[in-house]
């Protein structure tokens, strides 16, 4: 057997060094990280002129130790959270991380923590599991220290300063000897009280910083020798140079506020703690955190932010914080392949880097941070970016679980966007002017001639920006800025443009001083800043062709476009593309199509074991017809709409729109039904007979705006629409939509709402989402995908499927969608260019939701009244007064909750039916009291103005319309009953009375109790001016008025008056009475049925004849002699 000299295995070593460090850097870094990672951490060159020996010497030393003898140990505090919950691969994979950085010259000390719940025990073993799978990878591995940690492990009182705790380390030298043989150190957080007791757990927040004191130098500890009076003094000369502190927890990093499962890649400390941890901490003042956010989870990450305050608040100003999972460290996600792990032979590296991790390839955050002090992905780099195909070859879900935090730089924003939101001038309107007091105006000229290199024609800029500036931000001390603007079409003057939201923002400076670029993240913070608080929903920008900084630019944008001169437009969004300007920048960029990127996102649908199979089915036509018919382009098939919204909010969908991108519904429709019959079609995607419906074929109908075929089919169970992608265009004397083939993208943005624009590929298995959809989804908003004016001046209807998503949903419409809904131009549309009928389509789907009083509530607030609950036909008919309708919606809604046996609701209301029906008598209720006043004469059955507005104003049902106007016509007698109950008047014991005006009420309206029903919810907007839910004394008393007349209709046992069956029949009683049958029976009936009601359980009819001999002349009847 042959061994190699240790001079050769010195040599192989330092080699293998080098290349390492080379090939991370060259597949890793930009030319200024990697210039920047040289300068700290490798070798510099060498001006001495020492002996050939000393060099030679020095030469044979490794890479590693060459780099420590030249500056002081550059080393990084590692918080390894819960180990005792991970896997041995991924210990392995940390343990192989930290053997990396070592190699590139970072040391690592880990603090293991446990949890102060756990035993001493479990500190000791995990950090022995730790400590064994580093020495895995060779010489010269780990050293375990447990004894170093002096103090109490729990601390009593508020919180200890950064700067002293009585939690410090006693060394003996042990850190430093380790430290001198390149050890990687693994502390468990145990701390002992005195030199004779045995370590406890303590809490790794406090170890954390005593370490971070302990290598700085700046550690103070009670000194017995030298102070008697138990004074603090300053400790030794640091030990090592940290400059980075890493926090692995399986939470991740920080979360941003309101946007559940996405975390913040940079922290700006100075600027962005106080909020987090409000958010994390849930104060009212604050914006919760998301329900499926855990409160252990919420504690922890409020811990890890507060350790990374605490700790860079006793590091340099350059000193960053890297907070992630153990996952990413290990590199060891499901979508990674696993770890290679050699073994080790002779103590010699044996992975010799196989499987290093890059910071692009496999997006370990660690090795990133180290080599460029970055995030693995710019913090203002949109999402989509991030996950475009572009870039489909990375596994971005580890990165994104990773935040960068820095003590950063503070921000001032003018005006303050916490305050009140960035709007477009209002004419007359006092603004923000350059030259206020706030902004130091000279500071930023010097910012704004520094960063572009040239001269700045103030008076002309402050001429310029005088009545349209939008907002100033400015970055620590004039290190950065941004300056928007308000900009419009040139043919619109600045009030039509105001009152129709045709302003567009627009980035009219962004300036970073020279010695600041490419450093400390000054324009990301700024960038971060503008998208995110001053204007989350895009601002537009535009760059010379020839700027170097448009790449930057290209990649934050979601959309672009170039004109013919030299300047690109874009348009941001951080949180998701919505482009709602689309319309507006029309009048800036003309004829010039503003070219968006295609977005998929990084949310997934679990499809059903049903759904996979359909999906399947599809795909596999989808590559048929690409063999056998000549397209244009290849078919893309997508699911569209609401069952992309209803399985991301987790609810499954039965009915199915099929997206298609290359021919019409009804051609692909057939192309499947060809394919389906194929041999071997069943067996391979195992249906039966009965899985495929019968193929339903609809259509074009050009007089029905139906330009385009389409086919209906069900499969698998579900039901499916085949319809085409398609875009919108509008002629100016109809709101009828002309439909023509389009584009993914057109048909999303000619949808009512972003929510409901998303696809699911059915290729790439991807929700695609092309105007911000999942961001609004998590924010719960409702909001149009274009500009909401024009939107709704195409659709008017689109204002009540706004309402009624937001009900169902329990979202909320945007301000800006609102502000526009009520627009008197766009319910004026909605009242005469919308079909009733399908006004009463919408408004039958609010009322069956789950929250029909939401929507009438929505109804309410933005006055669209009159615009649906009215005769169209009729131009000047007078309204009722509704100041007081949500006494009766809000009442009916108190009413339904209480299902309590001999409630009100429980008496009156039988079913999901009639509860429907209920809700439209609260829609309509400020119309039941109303008379007609039209003059003339009436015919006997016209309906009163409630019905004319049932039928005329939504299209009701003949049912439903009945019943309303009955509640009309039987208002003043139910209330008269009631009164008298209430009152206790001598008729309220003639059962008679009740019974037979109940059988009126339900023989000319049908349902009498809905009659009651909806003469109670117009009688409490008269009697009360609110409807409270707490106690009330008017409310009270209302209640238990109706209460009480209810009770009494049980007592008299009347309910089931109308279906009493008659003791006799018209033919019987007049055979009894000796006459032939005429137009007295009917009359005489209902004597015969008053009589039958005053004495229940009688079967004898001679009662009954008796009583109508007695009415005989009053009912003119001649009884014969």
């Amino acid at each position: 057997m042959r061994f190699s000299s240790p001079t050769t295995s010195r040599a192989k070593k330092q080699k293998l060094d080098r290349d390492v460090i080379v090939s991370v850097l060259e597949s890793s870094a930009t030319r200024r990280d990697a210039k920047g990672y040289l300068q700290k951490y490798a070798l510099p060159k060498s001006t001495s002129t020492a002996g050939a020996s000393k060099q030679v010497e020095h030469q044979h030393k490794p890479l590693s130790k060459q780099l420590q003898a030249q500056r002081p140990f550059d080393v990084a505090i590692v918080v390894l959270r819960n180990p005792q919950k991970l896997q041995p691969d991924t210990i392995n994979g940390i343990a192989k991380t930290l053997t990396q950085l070592r190699v590139l010259g970072l040391l690592s000390v880990v603090v293991v923590d446990c949890d102060v719940g756990e035993s001493r025990s479990t500190f000791q073993n995990e950090a022995l599991k730790l400590c064994e799978a580093i020495d895995s990878f060779g010489k010269p591995g780990a050293r375990l220290v447990e004894h170093v940690l002096v103090g109490t492990s729990h601390y009593h009182g508020a919180s200890p300063s950064p700067f002293w705790d009585d939690i410090y380390v006693h060394d003996y030298g042990i850190l430093n000897r380790a430290l001198q043989h390149n050890m990687i150190t693994v502390i468990p957080s145990l701390a002992r009280n005195d030199e004779i007791t045995s370590p406890a757990p303590a809490d790794a927040q406090r170890t954390s910083l005593a370490l971070t004191r302990y290598f700085t130098g700046i550690q103070f500890e009670r000194d017995p020798d030298r102070s008697q009076n138990g004074n603090l003094h300053q400790g030794a000369e640091p030990l090592a140079s940290v400059e980075r502190v890493i926090i692995l927890d399986s939470f991740g990093g920080t979360p941003v506020p309101g946007r559940p499962g996405v975390c913040q890649r940079f922290v700006n400390l100075e600027q962005e703690y106080d909020t987090l941890q409000s958010y994390l901490k849930g104060d009212e003042s604050s914006s919760k955190p998301e329900s499926s956010q855990s409160e252990e989870a919420n504690r922890s990450h409020a811990k890890n932010i507060k350790l990374a305050r605490d700790t860079l608040s006793l590091l340099p100003e350059t000193a960053s914080v890297l907070i992630t999972t153990p996952f990413a460290a290990a590199n060891t996600s499901s979508n990674s392949p696993p770890l290679g792990l050699s073994p080790v032979r002779n103590g010699e590296y044996q992975f010799g880097f196989d499987g290093m991790v890059t910071t692009r390839r496999k997006q370990n955050p660690l090795l990133h941070n180290l080599l460029t002090d970055k995030p693995v992905f710019s913090p203002s780099l949109p999402l989509q970016r991030i996950h475009s195909p572009d870039l489909a070859y990375l596994n971005t879900t580890e990165s994104n679980d990773a935040t960068l935090v820095k003590r950063g730089m503070p921000l001032a924003i003018y005006p303050d966007p916490r305050r009140a939101p960035w709007s477009p001038p209002a004419p007359g309107e006092r603004r923000l002017q350059l030259s206020d007091k706030e902004i130091d105006l000279k500071r930023l000229v010097t910012l704004i001639e520094d960063s572009f290199g040239r001269k700045l024609d103030v008076d002309d800029y402050l001429r310029r920006t005088k009545e349209n500036l939008a907002g100033v931000i400015i970055a620590g001390e004039y290190e950065g800025c941004a300056i928007l603007t308000w900009e419009k079409p040139n043919d619109i003057d600045p009030r039509a443009a105001y009152e129709q939201g045709r302003f567009v923002p627009y980035l009219d400076k962004f300036a970073v001083l020279r010695s600041r670029q490419g450093s400390g993240g000054v324009a990301d913070i700024i960038f971060n800043a503008m998208v995110r608080d001053c204007f989350p929903d895009g601002v537009l920008w535009r760059s010379r062709k020839d700027n170097p900084v448009n790449k930057w630019y290209f990649e934050r944008s979601v959309g672009t476009t170039e004109d013919n001169a030299t300047a690109h437009f874009m348009l941001s969004r951080l949180y998701g593309p919505r482009l709602m300007m689309k319309r507006k920048l029309s009048a800036f960029l003309g004829d010039t199509a503003l070219n968006t990127t295609a977005m998929s996102t990084n949310r997934s649908v679990q499809l059903t074991q049903r759904e996979q199979q359909l999906r399947l089915l599809l795909v596999n036509v989808a590559k048929f017809i690409d063999t056998t018919v000549k397209l244009d382009q290849p078919l893309v098939l997508r699911w569209a709409g609401g069952w992309v919204r209803d399985r991301l909010l987790g609810t499954e969908s039965h009915d199915i729109d099929v997206a298609i991108n290359a021919m019409t519904g009804q051609q692909f429709a057939q192309h499947l039904s060809e394919y389906c019959q194929q041999p071997d079609a069943a067996q391979t995607h195992g249906f039966a007979p009965g899985d495929i419906g019968r193929l339903h074929h609809i259509a074009s109908n050009p007089d029905k705006s139906k330009h385009l075929e389409t086919a209906m089919v069900k499969l698998f169970g579900m039901d499916l629409d085949f319809v085409n992608l398609r875009k919108e265009t509008y002629a100016e004397d109809s709101r009828n939509p002309q439909m023509e083939f389009g584009t993914a993208e057109e048909d999303a943005l000619r949808r009512d709402a972003t929510i409901n624009a998303l696809f699911y590929n059915l290729h790439t298995e991807q929700i695609e989402d092309f105007t911000g959809g999942i961001r609004d989804m998590d924010a719960k908003t409702i909001r149009t995908p274009l500009e909401p004016f024009q939107t709704f001046m195409d659709d008017p209807l689109r204002v009540l499927r706004l309402i009624r998503f937001a009900s169902r949903l329990g979202f909320t419409i945007d301000a800006e969608s609102e502000k526009f809904m009520s627009d008197k131009r766009v319910l004026e549309a909605l009242r005469k260019k919308i079909s009733r009928e399908r006004v009463g389509v919408e408004l039958e789907k609010m009322l069956k939701g789950k929250t029909p009083r939401v929507a009438l509530e929505l109804i309410d607030r933005l006055g669209l009244y009159q615009a649906i609950f009215s005769d169209p036909l009729q131009e000047n008919t007078s309204m009722p007064d509704i100041s007081r309708w949500h006494v009766s919606y809000s009442c009916l809604d108190e009413l339904l909750r209480n299902r309590d046996p001999g409630s009100i609701c429980q008496i009156l209301v039988d079913d999901d039916e009639t509860t429907y029906l209920a809700w439209n008598l609260a829609a309509v209720s400020p119309w039941i009291p109303v008379e007609d006043r039209s003059g003339g004469k009436k015919k006997a059955n016209a309906l009163p103005p409630v019905g004319i507005i049932a039928r005329e104003g939504f299209k009701a049902s003949n049912k439903l319309t009945t019943i309303m106007a009955a509640c009309h016509k039987h208002r003043a007698e139910i209330l008269e009953l009631k009164k008298a109950v209430c009152e206790s008047a001598p008729k309220i014991h003639e059962r008679d009375t009740f019974g037979m005006a109940i059988r009126k009420w339900e023989a000319v309206g049908g349902n009498w109790k809905l009659q009651v029903l909806g003469v109670i919810l117009a009688d409490a907007m008269e009697q009360l001016e609110d409807f409270p839910e707490g106690d009330s004394k008017e409310h009270d008393e209302f209640i238990r008025g109706w209460d009480k007349f209810l009770k009494h209709l049980a007592e008299l046992d009347v309910y089931d008056a109308p279906n009493l069956k008659r003791i006799i029949d018209g033919r019987a009683l007049a055979k009894a009475l000796g006459i032939s049958p005429g137009v007295w029976t009917g009359k005489a009936l209902d004597v015969c049925m008053a009589w039958q009601l005053r004495n229940p359980g009688e079967t004898n009819p001679d009662g009954a004849v008796q009583a109508v001999r007695d009415k005989s002349q009053e009912l003119g009847i001649k009884l014969p002699e």
